[in-house]
């Protein structure tokens, strides 16, 4: 399917085998990109961190490390893009994005696959934390709902789609000054 995106599956080996309880309701995403495609904020929010150490992901038994942006969202969520080419980055901590707001380029996850990996969450307080100051805090991962040729809906692992940007979802999260600028720059289509 023309320009559409292949979600793929995978699962958190931390939680499935080392029975890890630093997550709640663990959920993420993989799309299938090609070399050099860029990857796009989906919601407002600010650039809260960004890792560009990895050429290619570490990989062990329980985890995998690689490039990410981290955005937090005005209502205390963070998404989270990982697996982008090293030095690719458009943007810096700090800044303010929007959907559409060009992040960095997809990275390689093995020699010449290159995908991304998009996990949403809140940080919660860990009702039975360890004694260790990393046990304190769990992330509790969302299921979003993804604007698709087909609707806004859950996306479904193993299948293909079609991702839409409109003006409105452009716009949903901005001030009015915010959106009066955006208009003034491209257009009315509301």
């Amino acid at each position: 399917m023309k320009d559409s995106l292949h979600v793929r599956g995978f699962d958190n080996i931390s939680e499935k085998y080392l029975k890890d309880t630093t997550t709640s309701n663990w959920n993420g995403y993989g799309f299938t990109l090609k070399q050099g495609d860029t990857i796009f904020a989906m919601r407002k929010g600010t650039v809260v961190e960004i890792i560009n150490n990895y050429d290619i992901p570490e990989k062990n038994y329980s985890y995998t490390k690689y490039n990410t942006v981290k955005v937090e969202h005005e209502d205390g969520s963070i998404s989270s893009y990982g697996v982008l080419a090293k030095n690719s980055f458009m943007v810096k901590v700090g800044d303010l994005v929007f959907p559409g707001t060009p992040l960095a380029l997809a990275g390689s996850i093995s020699k010449d696959k290159y995908e991304l990996r998009v996990f949403i969450f809140y940080p919660i307080t860990n009702p039975n934390p360890k004694n260790d100051v990393k046990s304190m805090i769990i992330n509790h991962y969302i299921t979003p709902i993804f604007a698709t040729s087909v609707g806004n809906i859950v996306l479904e692992k193993y299948k293909y789609y079609k991702p839409i940007c409109t003006p409105k979802i452009v716009t949903q999260e901005m001030s009015r000054r915010e959106k009066k600028s955006y208009f003034s720059a491209f257009g009315s289509n509301q």
